[in-house]
């Protein structure tokens, strides 16, 4: 069995992660925070893949209704989802 320094491995590894990174940030689509509809289709790609798809005509506008209530839409760059706080209610 071949040996494979660390320091090699470590080099190959930082490549693939900095590749990784181009490819990522060529295949994004930036989404402008002020537009509604942009952020609705946004949450809709994001629920796809979750057990909850089936309601995402619901709680897409929700979602993007909660981002637009904690930010100021022409400044703001990035969203603190912290800042959303989440309540449950049990009918």
């Amino acid at each position: 069995m071949p040996f494979i320094s660390y320091n090699y491995a470590c080099s190959q590894r930082r490549c693939c992660v900095s590749q990784s990174d181009e490819i990522l940030k060529a295949a994004s689509i930036p989404v402008e925070l002020a537009n509604r509809d942009d952020l609705i289709s946004t949450v809709d790609t994001c629920l796809s893949s979750k057990v909850v798809h089936q309601n995402s005509e619901v709680l897409s506008p929700i979602a993007a209704d909660a981002v637009l209530a904690i930010i100021d839409p022409l400044t703001a760059t990035n969203v603190d989802l912290g800042d959303v706080r989440i309540v449950k209610q049990v009918t």
